[in-house]
Order: C-alpha cells, then sequence, then structure tokens
C-alpha cells in the first residue's frame, strides 16, 4: 500500500488494498493482514474495525479488486505479481531480498521527506536494539581525518520495551535496515511493524496494537500522528501514465540483430550522449544515467529480440458455483504448511496452524 508517479507504482505493489477519507485530513493509519478477504467485506464487524483516516490491508488473495467499495472512502487496489511456478498473487514480505529492496528505496527517498513503513514485515525482533549504541562523532578524531559526513546526525538512544524476547531472522534484518535508513520501531510486540524516521518520532501521537478477532490470524495496529496535510476531496492515478514494462526473449537470429542495431545510426549516438554525460554524483544523477542505459537497452531489444506485451487478461479459474476463494485459498494454505512440517517437523506453531486450517476446511 510515493512521492513521483513511478514510485507511487513501486509502492503500491507491496500491498492489496488501501482505503482512505475522501473528505478529512489524514491522522490515522491502521494496516492489517486480513488473512483472505473473502465475504469479509459484509460483515460489519470487519467495517468497523477498518474506520482509520488511512487503511492498508494485506493479504487480501483477491488480486487487484475494484468492487470492493466502503462507503466514505477512496480505494487503490495493488498487488506484486505472482512468480514463475507459484499458483496465486502475493504481497506479503516474505521474499529473501525484500529488506535489499526496501533499504535501497529509503535511501532514495530519504532527502524527499520524512519516512513511515507499516505493515506485515514477519519480524520478530527481541529486545535488540533498533539504533547505534554509543554513537559518537569522536570518530572523526582517528587519525585526524574527518570519517563521517558532515550532515551526520548522532543515534538517540531510545530503548524499546519489548515483551516478545525471541529473535528470527528477519528481525535481525529489520534491525539492519532501521541502523542503515534511521527508522525507529513504533510497536514491539507483534510481527506488524510501524517504522518511523527518527525526526517523526515528535508527530507520533499514539499507537496501538489491536485484540485478536476472529477475522484473521493478525492483529491489527493503528498509528496516530499529528499532520498538516491539505485536504484534497478526490484522489487519483492516471494508469495511461504509467510505463508497461514489456519482456524480450533471445532467438537464434538476435546476435546478428544486435550488430546491426548497434551499427545505427540513432543508437550509436544514443551511446555516445551516455558516454560524454556529466553525471552528478547524486541520487538523481544516478537515476538520470540508469534511465538512458534503459532506454539504450530498451532500443536494440526492439530491434534484435521476440517482443512479448504484457497483458491484463486473467485466466478465469473454474470453481464451483457455490465456492468462493476462501475454500480455494485455505486448501493451499494447508498445502504450503505441510510442506513446511516436512522440513521442519519439530515446530509446533506450524503444527498448530495446519490442524487448525484442517478444521477449518473441515468445518
Amino acid at each position: 500500500m510515493k512521492l513521483a508517479q513511478t514510485k507511487i507504482m513501486e509502492f503500491l505493489q507491496h500491498i492489496n488494498f488501501m482505503v482512505f477519507r475522501k473528505k478529512k485530513q489524514p491522522s490515522s493509519i491502521s494496516s492489517w493482514n486480513v488473512h483472505g478477504l473473502g465475504d469479509k467485506i459484509d460483515d460489519p464487524f470487519f467495517l468497523n474495525n477498518i474506520k482509520s483516516d488511512i487503511n492498508i490491508l494485506l493479504e487480501t488473495w483477491k488480486g487487484e479488486c475494484e468492487e470492493f467499495k466502503v462507503k466514505g472512502f477512496n480505494l487503490i487496489s495493488k498487488c506484486r505479481k505472482k512468480k514463475k511456478g507459484s499458483r496465486r498473487y502475493i504481497s506479503s514480505t516474505h521474499f529473501e531480498n525484500d529488506f535489499i529492496m526496501l533499504d535501497h528505496e529509503l535511501s532514495t527517498l530519504s532527502n524527499r521527506g520524512k519516512i513511515l513503513v507499516i505493515g506485515d514485515l514477519n519480524s520478530r525482533t527481541g529486545e535488540l536494539p533498533d539504533y547505534i549504541k554509543n554513537d559518537s562523532l569522536q570518530i572523526n578524531n582517528f587519525d585526524g581525518s574527518d570519517l563521517l559526513p558532515p550532515d551526520y546526525a548522532i543515534d538517540i538512544e531510545n530503548k524499546r520495551i519489548n515483551q516478545d524476547k525471541v529473535l528470527n531472522t528477519h528481525g535481525k534484518n529489520l534491525l539492519d535496515l532501521c541502523l542503515s535508513s534511521g527508522l525507529r520501531i513504533v510497536n514491539g510486540s507483534t510481527v506488524d511493524y510501524a517504522l518511523v524516521s527518527e525526526s517523526l518520532w515528535s508527530s507520533v501521537q499514539y499507537f496501538k496494537t489491536n485484540d485478536f478477532t476472529y477475522l484473521s490470524d493478525h492483529a491489527k495496529i493503528d498509528l496516530f500522528l499529528k499532520c498538516s496535510i491539505n485536504e484534497n476531496t478526490e484522489f487519483k492515478l492516471d494508469n495511461n501514465k504509467w510505463k508497461s514494462i514489456n519482456t524480450y526473449k533471445w532467438t537464434e537470429q538476435s546476435k546478428n540483430l544486435v550488430i546491426n542495431a548497434l551499427s545505427t545510426d540513432y543508437i550509436r549516438e544514443e551511446i555516445i550522449s551516455l558516454e560524454i554525460l556529466d553525471i552528478n554524483k547524486t541520487q538523481d544523477g544516478v537515476d538520470e544515467a540508469v534511465e538512458k542505459l534503459t532506454d539504450i537497452l530498451q532500443n536494440i531489444s526492439e530491434i534484435a529480440c521476440k517482443k512479448f506485451f504484457g497483458s491484463n487478461k486473467k485466466k478465469k479459474e473454474k470453481r464451483q458455483p457455490w465456492s468462493d476463494n476462501v475454500i480455494y485459498e485455505t486448501k493451499r494454505e494447508i498445502n504450503s504448511i505441510g510442506n513446511k512440517i516436512k522440513n521442519n517437523p519439530i515446530n509446533n506453531h506450524l503444527k498448530q496452524k495446519y490442524f487448525s486450517c484442517k478444521n477449518l476446511k473441515r468445518w
């Protein structure tokens, strides 16, 4: 569930739904892994739980769904496309390189404002600090040279009181992310987190981890901020401005076609233009150079490779008229947990979740 149009697109790839009020200044933000939306949209108790100004719903298992409507709210629906060979769309942050990708995004956006990261990070951070302990500028006195940049800010030691004492691999990665990006953990008891820039601490009014309900195996988290935001009655994304990504396949003729493409005047001019480009040693300068290189490679691929156009068509899945997404997703989850138990047969948490899903399916 950013600033430039492309950044908005990248940001939305990590969420399923984001609903937000049309005419009220945002001050409260909630995130909830709903563990399958199903027919919960017709449940009054569920609707009563999404009353924040911005509501981020994760793992809805609905894909890009536009029929979900909540009175008084606008809706943005986006999902991360499934990997080749997987059987559904996913939006949870369980990929190995997710924290690396997020760190790159944060470094790009950090100079544009304060940052809030909220959602299911599948992390348990124990009691380890999310700041650099005993941070100091004294290292600049070592060997008479300045090792730190002039704008370096010393970390403020603000110890968390965490009820969860367990530390897992994702938790270590999350703490490393906090150390490198300057983000601080607001909560400290669940796998769902809210992280804010250290400079944003003074704007955090309140944080709440809600009670568990029958609606999900995750608790909803709420964050309340002191905001000064211009009121907008409508928020629209122009899909026509989003650049579609085409894929290319190397063929037997591609080698000769690449040689021919490199001999054309306009490709040679583009390459020379990139070579003589005075690249600023900033994020914007690197982005400009990468964009020019990408355009060159894409123009060569247009000539030399077989092109595949992205399609928005979705394959219609054959299902029984009495069934819905929840049944199919429950079955898939049972199979997934069963495979995990084979690799880790002594994990009682997986066993408990497996039999819980089996009972739900039987019911």
